[in-house]
Parts: structure tokens; C-alpha cells; sequence
């Protein structure tokens, strides 16, 4: 609880950091601040409003506009955001305004202030107010006439409000009453805070804070307060306020009162509203833009402050505690805690560019580009010797005060210089030397690079540590005798023992690789100045869990002098850490650093589907050809957007991805399956999220990759596969069937040809030969009856023959039929020249059947001697095979076979082959039986057009 005393005003050093026009912010003066439960933070002001989510600041992409332009008051509660305006009330939730003005349920257009507490929403008009409840207005609570309210809040259950004529509160009948103490307090309410059981509010008059209502306590100009009117209160911490008067912030902690100057322009002094966010910033809105409160950790000191040079280098405290200053070109400053004082060449100095400040007992050791000297008792004295560049001073064990120099290192001993070693022929700068056990030094340069001295003799230390080569300006030994180097490509570690070496840079989280300065602390903290602050990481942490972080400490922290010097970080006897820069001179407190404890609010900001906005939800099933997408993604911390990380994992396709600060990801051409992105996010201080965010999709398979495409696949396959096997069992039964049936017809030609009465005839003519004597022709018979036998046998056993064996079995034939009916025909053989008899394959036993028939039927009962032709020829691909006779004709033969006893099978038997044979060859066998007779001639012809076989296959038929 604070207690009100009169107290001596003292300035205090916060930083504060601005954000305007130039960063994004729409307007100028910040009306009201609040922050959704996504963690964004949202900004009212004249223009209407803004929403900042440590990135950028925009304004809501809104469904519908508020109601007016002109915002004054901005709560959350809880869901949604609340805007209080000069025209009416909005409620934006789901980014959609909900307004209300008197026509649906308000009492006054113009919105003073907001209240959400458990009994709803009270929405704080001039002369009335209006209750919400779930979103809806219900109730009406009106002033007493010539009262106006300004300002309310929640405490001890009930509500309290600020109006022109001093304090009231809600009775238990839901009406306004004023407080005990009115009678006393009469001045206007313009603010109010709630700590802890205390109530504060401030007025025309000053600070007031009550418990209950019954009595109050006032903290004014008499007690020390800069300024009467109070316009804002907000609670800084436990035992601290900050309170806005017309005069500026004033600032009451531990019974003191500070004057807080938030920037050089005086708008941004005339607070008009404060707010703390959930990682406990301090925000602050002013007629000058916005401004958040990075605490007093650091102190800067510059100009403003008496020190005429904002480059600093060398640090170090004498016995007094003094703090005592290398400058770039203004001499050396010493700092008593109150102010700065100058020495230059006026005092003794050989030049005012000094690098290195050593303290020695009372004396002081000063470094120039000039020369070294040694300050006693006030004077600035030459040393023998002294007239070299002095970048570095170090009083190391067993070597005695060692000087760093351009091209070597002295020693400084009883007022003179002296070289340890010295390489004139080189100029690197030595910045820093520090000794390990076995007596060897260690000396970082700038262009050197890492040099050892050791037996006297100089070594190169990059190579005999495998360290790198760079600009080691800063060496640390820490307390395990380890080194720490600095490059300007990161920090190395280098165990001396085990002989190995880490490189860390910002991949680890460090803030930049240009690395000048190290300084080790009382608690085994390495401090680390960069280009880009300040990093500090806890070395027993380091050993103990083989594991590393760097603490950043930058401009959002406070550290405003941009850039560390070499030489330029010192820790005095209370553990405050000094740091030389480009911008002045910083004193850092660690007692005072606030770790943030709050992780992100993390939110997945938008999907695209190649690379369009799309709006999916959660477990949404996508097509197998949109699978190329993109996440977009932020972990709100406003602490330190900046230094916010990430981690992320598409959980079925990848594994958690290294720390990162990407803020988006795409997977390209993903393959079918279920998928659930996952992202984590980690603030400055290292604080992880708990629960990754996540959002889960699947990429369905096409068509036919799905399971019932595949089984209706693998059916119709096996489908397919049994109606080919039928089909093919179909096939070489019908083939078989064929030529079973063809070896039948082959067999009927065959005994047609020799059948009984061929063989008794034949044998009855041999035996008339032999009879009659006639041995010749007996001879001649019979072998000529033998050969056509065999003939015939080994033809029918071919499938195909050639046409030169079946006209020799036709010519045999015809010899003996000739020879059994001497001068009843005649035969003729005519073979086109396009006919080779030898190479053309035909069926066997296909022409002579048609000539038998002609033998036996063409020439009965005729006077005359027959002929019988047979021609052959070749026409597209086909064997043309035309016998034709001059018998009696085909409608006499008929006649005379119907009153016949001998039935001839011949025909029929060739007709069954031709058809068997057509199926058979998968082409058509034709016959054509010409009578003749209708012709005016005698005799019947017979066309065969005869497919010809392949010879490579004489089942197939050649086309």
C-alpha cells in the first residue's frame, strides 16, 4: 500500500518507446486503448480505430463500420471489443460492428466511458447510464439534474463513478448515491485505479485513494506532486504509481516522487490514457502519438547529461567508485553518480583519442592513439617509452600491467615501457590479451586475428584452436578455464581441455554476429556487446544441460546506444553493467530486468491454396489437385515482437523444423493423406507455447487411387482375365472342334477317294491286266495305284500341303482313271506362269474330290470323248482353281444321280470342308458351279477360290 509523504521531486531514467504516423499509427493522439483475447492490441483515437499486433498497425477489416469515427473509450470483454463514441456505442465481434445508438436502446449518444464487470456492461454517459447485459441494453440509470458523470469502475463489488461534482457509487437498488465523504470532496473525478482493497481517483485536487468510501486521504502539489489536475493513474507495479497531471507523469514509489519524461516533444507529456497489457507492458497514449514502457532497467547517458561525447570505449572504476571513461575524441570523462567531468590534452593528456582506461590502486592508467600515461594524485604523467598506440591495458598474473598495441604487446613497469615482443612489420591492433593456465596468452586482434604468445615464441591461435580467422577484438575466460571468443561471425567457445570449438551466432539467438566486447560477471554470467545490443547467457546453465540461451537486450528493452564499442563493457562491485557505445554511455541494472513469463498469443492468420486466400475450415477435405498450401502465422508478444520464434511441423509429411522467424510456410505438391499443421512460438525470454496450434486437413486420393476404384479394378481385371480365358477356352474349343471336324472331313475325302468301289475297280483292273497278260500295264497300274495311295495317305496327314504335291495325287488319279476307261476324256493342266506350284500351300485333298466328281458323273452315257480342264491362277492373294468339263451338265447329272443306286459323297463332303475350312482359315473359301448348259455350251464349271497358307504359320491364311 502506498502511503501519501511529502517528498523531494527527483528525475528517474525510463525509456519509453514511441510508435506514430511513421510506424503505421492513423492518428496522432491515442484516445483509448484495450487488447482482444487474441492479443492485439487496439488503438481509439480521433480517426476512429487501430489494431496493432506487434508487426504492423492496420485497421480491422470490418464486416460493417462502427458507428462514428471519433472514438473515446475502448474495453474487451472477453470476446469482443467495445467502442465508446461521441455518436453512439459499437460492439465488434467476429469483425462485425453491432451498433447502437438511441434508436435501438441507448440513453445518450455520447460515450464517456466503459465499465465490463460480472453484472455487464455499463456504458457511462454525460447524464446517464446504460446497462448491457449479453450484448442487449436492459436498463437505464439516470443522474440527479445539474450532475455529470465522467469516468466509473468496478470495486469491492459495486460500481463507482467520477462525475463533475465528486464521488458516487451503486447502491444494492441498482441507483446511484454519492459517498460517504462527499460533503468534503466536491472537485471533478477524471480517473480511477483499483490496488489491491485501495481505490485511487484523481481530480482537480490532486491523488485521492479510499477503501471503502467512508474516508480518503489526498496526495497533492503540497505533497510533492508535479501538477494539481490528475487525468490518469495506472499501477506500475507493487509498490509504484504513475500519475498524469497537466504538467507531465509523475511517478510515486518506496515514498519518493519522480518526474518521468516520456520523449523531447511535449505532446507526448500530456498523457490522455494508460493501459497494461497481459505481459504487463505499460502502455501510454498521448496527443503525441503511443508509447510503451520498457522499464528503468537501462540508464542512458549522453549529451543531455554533461558527457560532450557520445563514442565511448574503455571502462573502469577507481577506489571511489567513480566511473571512469575512454572517449573516441573528447578525452577521457569520470562519472561520480551525479555528473561527468572532462580531461583532455588542456590536463595533460597526449591526445584526446583514447582507446583503454586501467585503474591501478589510486592510480589511473590511461590508453591514447598517442602515447600512455599514468594519472597521480590528479596529474596526467609521461612514461619512458610511452609514445605508442595504447588499445588495451591488462594487468595479467605473472607478466605485470601488459599494453595492447598496433604491432605487439609492452609491458609497463616502474614508470617505463618495455616490449614483450613486438612485429614491426605488421600492424593488427591487440584489443584484448588474456592468460590460461600453462602461462600462454591469448591476444585477439583486428586484423591479426587470433595470435598466441608461448616460451616467447608468437603462434598463430587460430590455428592451434581451430577457431576461425576473424576480427577477435574480445577474449573472456570464464571460471572452468574456458575461453570465450568474440569474430564478427558470431561467439566461439573453445574448451581448452578437450580441444574443441562452438561457433554460436543469431541462429542460436544471439542479436548480431558482430560481436566487440565480453565481460564476465560475479555469477557466472557472460555479457555479450554486439552492433545490436547487448546478449547475456547464464554459463553454469551452459554446462550443466549442455544447452544455450541467449538473453537479448536491445532497443525494445531500453538499451538505445545502438551499437557496443571494443573495450566497452565493465561490471562494478554491485554487479551494474556499464556499456561504452556509439550513442553514449549505458548503465545497465539486472535487478531491475523483468523476465517475460507470458507466452505468445499464437493464431494461425491465413491459408492459401496456391498462393490465394482461401477461407478452409478446420479437417476440410481437399481434392487430390489442391495440394500445394501455405500457412501464415503470428505469436503476438509485445514485449518484443521482434525476438518472437518459432517452430513448426506438418505432422504426416515432417518433423518439427529448427527455431525460426519465418511467419509463414508452404508445402508444395503434398501427396494424398491426412495432415495437421502444428506451430509454436516462443517470446524474447525463451517462454514456449504450451499447446502448439494447429490445423488439420486432408488431401483426398484421386479417383483411382481410392480403395473401391482399386477393388472395382482389380474386378474388372479379373473380369477381363476370365472372359479372355473363356474366350480363349471358347477359342481353341471351337479350333478344336474345327479341326476334329476337318480331320473327319479330311478322313470322309480320304475314303472318298478310297472308297470300295475306286480300290475293287482298281484291283479288278489289275487283275484284268495280269489276266489278259498284259504285264507292262499290270506293272504299270499298280504302281501307279501305289503311289497314288501313299500320296493321298501323307496328304492327309498335312495340314497344308503344296499345290505341286496335290497336283501330283490328281495326276495319279487321272492315269489310272485314264487307264480303267481308255479314251473316255481327256485331261488338260494349265499353271499360270504367276503360279509357283511349290512354294503355293493349300489344303490337302481340295481340287481332286471336284475332278473325281466330274470323272464319275460328267461323262456317263455320252458318245463322245470328254475333256476335263483344270486351270490355276493367282488373284489377290487367293489360288483361283477353275475345272470344268463338257459332260452332260450339271441338270442332267441330277436327273440321272436320283434314279441312281450310287450316291456320290463327294460334294457334300467338299461342300462341309469348305465351310470348316472358311471358319477354320478366318477367310472365305468360294465355290462357284457354273451349268454350262445356260451358257449354249455342255459340261459344268467349278470355281475354287482357295485361300493360300503362310508359310510361317500354315494355319493362317496370307493376305
Amino acid at each position: 500500500m502506498l502511503t501519501f509523504v511529502s517528498l523531494n521531486l527527483r528525475a528517474q531514467s525510463y525509456y519509453f518507446k514511441s510508435y506514430n504516423v511513421e510506424d503505421g499509427l492513423p492518428f496522432i493522439k491515442v484516445n483509448s486503448i484495450a487488447q482482444a483475447p487474441d492479443g492485439t492490441l487496439w488503438l481509439g483515437g480521433y480517426a476512429g480505430i487501430a489494431r496493432y499486433d506487434g508487426l504492423s498497425f492496420k485497421s480491422p477489416r470490418l464486416k460493417n463500420e462502427i458507428i462514428h469515427s471519433n472514438v473515446s473509450v475502448l474495453r474487451s470483454d472477453g470476446e469482443s471489443i467495445w467502442v465508446g463514441t461521441t455518436k453512439g456505442v459499437s460492439r465488434i465481434i467476429n469483425d462485425t460492428a453491432i451498433n447502437f445508438d438511441v434508436s435501438n436502446g441507448l440513453s445518450e449518444l455520447q460515450v464517456r466511458d466503459i465499465v465490463v464487470s460480472i453484472k455487464g456492461v455499463h456504458i457511462i454517459h454525460p447524464n446517464s447510464i446504460t446497462v448491457f447485459r449479453k450484448g442487449v441494453p436492459v436498463d437505464t440509470i439516470k443522474a440527479v439534474k445539474g450532475e455529470k458523470f465522467r469516468v466509473a469502475t468496478w470495486h469491492r463489488g459495486t460500481l463507482w463513478i467520477g462525475s463533475d461534482r465528486g464521488l458516487l457509487k451503486m447502491n444494492d437498488a441498482d441507483s446511484l448515491a454519492p459517498v460517504s465523504f462527499s460533503s468534503q470532496f466536491r472537485a471533478r473525478v477524471h480517473a480511477f485505479e483499483v490496488v489491491g482493497d485501495k481505490l485511487y481517483f484523481g481530480s482537480d485536487h490532486g491523488l485521492h485513494s479510499t477503501k471503502n468510501g467512508d474516508t480518503f486521504d489526498t496526495f497533492g502539489v503540497k505533497e510533492g506532486l508535479l501538477g494539481s489536475a490528475v487525468s490518469e493513474i495506472i499501477q506500475k507495479d507493487s509498490n509504484a504509481l504513475w500519475v498524469s497531471t497537466e504538467l507531465g507523469l509523475n511517478q510515486i514509489k518506496n515514498n519518493e516522487v519522480s518526474l518521468l519524461f516520456v520523449s523531447d516533444h511535449p505532446g507526448s507529456n500530456q498523457v490522455k490514457t494508460f493501459f497494461s497489457d497481459y505481459e504487463n507492458n505499460t502502455w501510454i497514449g498521448t496527443d503525441f502519438g503511443l508509447y510503451k514502457s520498457v522499464g528503468n532497467a537501462f540508464e542512458h547517458f549522453s549529451y543531455k547529461d554533461g558527457l560532450r561525447s557520445n563514442f565511448i570505449y574503455g571502462i573502469d572504476s577507481d577506489l571511489k567508485g567513480d566511473i571512469w571513461l575512454a572517449t573516441e575524441s573528447e578525452g577521457l570523462y569520470k562519472y561520480n553518480g551525479r555528473n561527468f567531468t572532462g580531461y583532455s590534452v588542456y590536463h595533460g593528456l597526449p591526445n584526446n583519442k583514447v582507446r583503454s582506461v586501467y585503474s591501478r590502486g589510486d592510480s589511473l592508467l590511461i590508453g591514447t592513439m598517442n602515447g600512455f600515461v599514468i594519472r597521480e594524485n590528479g596529474v596526467f604523467k609521461q612514461v619512458k617509452n610511452g609514445r605508442i598506440p595504447a588499445y588495451s591495458i591488462r594487468d595479467i598474473d605473472g607478466y605485470g600491467i601488459l599494453i595492447g598495441s598496433e604491432s605487439g604487446i609492452a609491458r609497463f613497469e616502474n614508470d617505463s615501457i618495455s616490449w614483450l615482443y613486438r612485429d614491426s612489420a605488421n600492424s593488427y591492433n591487440v584489443w584484448d590479451i588474456v592468460k590460461t593456465g600453462d602461462s600462454t596468452l591469448w591476444i585477439g586482434t583486428y586484423e591479426g586475428g587470433l595470435l598466441q604468445y608461448k616460451n616467447g615464441e608468437l603462434i598463430d591461435g587460430n590455428a592451434a584452436s581451430g577457431v576461425p580467422f576473424s576480427q577477435h577484438i574480445a577474449i573472456a575466460k570464464d571460471y572452468k578455464e574456458n575461453l570465450w571468443i568474440s569474430s564478427f561471425d558470431g561467439v566461439y567457445h573453445y574448451d581448452i581441455k578437450n580441444q574443441k570449438v562452438r561457433r554460436f551466432s543469431t541462429d542460436h539467438g544471439l542479436s548480431s554476429n558482430l560481436i566487440y566486447t565480453l565481460e564476465i560477471d560475479e555469477t557466472n554470467n557472460l555479457w555479450i556487446g554486439s552492433n545490436q545490443g547487448v546478449n547475456k547467457i547464464d554459463l553454469e546453465d551452459y554446462y550443466q544441460f549442455d544447452r544455450i540461451h541467449f538473453a537479448a537486450y536491445g532497443i525494445n528493452e531500453g538499451f538505445v546506444g545502438v551499437e557496443s564499442n571494443a573495450n566497452g563493457l565493465f561490471i562494478d562491485e554491485n554487479q551494474n553493467v556499464w556499456l561504452g557505445t556509439v550513442n553514449g554511455l549505458m548503465r545497465l541494472d539486472p535487478s531491475r530486468l523483468q523476465q517475460n513469463q507470458k507466452e505468445p498469443r499464437l493464431h494461425i492468420t491465413a491459408i492459401e491454396l496456391f498462393y490465394t486466400d482461401t477461407n478452409l475450415l478446420d479437417g476440410v477435405h481437399l481434392p487430390h489437385d489442391q495440394n500445394t498450401i501455405s500457412f501464415q502465422y503470428n505469436g503476438i508478444s509485445l514485449t518484443n515482437p521482434e525476438k518472437v520464434r518459432y517452430r513448426i511441423k506438418l505432422e504426416g509429411y515432417s518433423e518439427w523444423s529448427p527455431v525460426t522467424d519465418k511467419r509463414e510456410a508452404t508445402y508444395n505438391n503434398l501427396p494424398p493423406g491426412d495432415y495437421t499443421f502444428k506451430v509454436l512460438s516462443s517470446n524474447n525470454a525463451g517462454v514456449w507455447n504450451e499447446e502448439p496450434e494447429t490445423f488439420s486437413f486432408t488431401i483426398e486420393k484421386p479417383f483411382w487411387q481410392t480403395t473401391w476404384f482399386r477393388i472395382a479394378g482389380v474386378g474388372f481385371v479379373l473380369l477381363l482375365l476370365f472372359t479372355f480365358y473363356q474366350l480363349r477356352v471358347n477359342k481353341i474349343k471351337r479350333q478344336s472342334d474345327l479341326e476334329r471336324k476337318l480331320d473327319n472331313l479330311k478322313l470322309q475325302a480320304l475314303r472318298s477317294q478310297m472308297n470300295p468301289h475306286f480300290i475293287f475297280n482298281s484291283m479288278n483292273s489289275i487283275q484284268h491286266f495280269i489276266n489278259s497278260n498284259e504285264k507292262r500295264e499290270a506293272n504299270y497300274y499298280l504302281t501307279r495305284f501305289a503311289s497314288l495311295m501313299r500320296k493321298t495317305l501323307e496328304n492327309s496327314r498335312q495340314t497344308a500341303i503344296s499345290l505341286e504335291s496335290d497336283l501330283e495325287a490328281l495326276k495319279l488319279y487321272i492315269q489310272l482313271e485314264q487307264l480303267r476307261f481308255p479314251n473316255k476324256f481327256d485331261f488338260e493342266l494349265n499353271i499360270d506362269k504367276g503360279v509357283d506350284s511349290r512354294q503355293t500351300l493349300i489344303p490337302p485333298i481340295l481340287i481332286q474330290p471336284f475332278v473325281e466328281n466330274a470323272v464319275i458323273h460328267a461323262f456317263k452315257d455320252v458318245e463322245y470323248k470328254g475333256v476335263i480342264k483344270v486351270s490355276l491362277k493367282k488373284d489377290k492373294g487367293n489360288l483361283v482353281c477353275i475345272i470344268e468339263d463338257n459332260g452332260i451338265g450339271l441338270s442332267e447329272a441330277s436327273k440321272k444321280q436320283v434314279h441312281s443306286t450310287h450316291k456320290s459323297a463327294a460334294m457334300d463332303i467338299m461342300n462341309e470342308r469348305v465351310d470348316t475350312l472358311s471358319v477354320l482359315y478366318k477367310t472365305k473359301l468360294d465355290i462357284e458351279v457354273v451349268d454350262l448348259k445356260d451358257q449354249g455350251s455342255l459340261g459344268t464349271r467349278i470355281i475354287l477360290k482357295i485361300p493360300v497358307i503362310d508359310h510361317e504359320n500354315p494355319n493362317m491364311h496370307i493376305s
